[in-house]
């Protein structure tokens, strides 16, 4: 059981990478967002890496313009005419230490995670998974 008492979940954090997971994932977070009356935070991190050619602040505009654009998709589906209280963050880092800082800084009743990233960074996130104080669920 997540929680005894609806006010017992007021923020749920939804990690996403947009692979094909992505949408379930955010699915899963918006109807316990919906259900709890929950502040939804939807966390995209991504790591600065580019061709040796290429200026990393001309690729990292780009990166983030394509991951907008994604985010929007989804939102105009999914979020768009909800009630709900959303937000949605870009951060570069490692997604573990990103979901690590999250947590120590904000409240988070509970975490939501799209499979393909734990499945990609599985060491990590076994790690991860050990040192939660929070209920973590993995989409399909």
């Amino acid at each position: 059981m997540i929680a005894t008492h609806k006010r017992d979940i007021n923020s749920i954090l939804c990690v996403v990478d947009f692979s094909e997971g992505t949408r379930e994932a955010l699915m899963w977070a918006v109807f316990f967002s919906t259900e709890y009356g929950a502040r939804l935070t939807i966390l995209y991190s991504y790591r600065l890496t580019r061709g040796l050619e290429e200026d990393v602040f001309e690729w990292k505009k780009r990166r983030e313009q394509d991951i907008g654009d994604k985010f929007l998709a989804y939102e105009t589906e999914l979020l768009l005419g909800t009630s709900l209280n959303y937000e949605f963050k870009m951060e570069v880092g490692f997604v573990v230490d990103r979901i690590e800082e999250f947590t120590r800084r904000n409240r988070v009743s509970f975490i939501i995670i799209d499979k393909p990233i734990c499945v990609s960074n599985r060491q990590a996130f076994d790690d991860l998974l050990e040192q939660m104080t929070v209920p973590v669920m993995i989409a399909p």
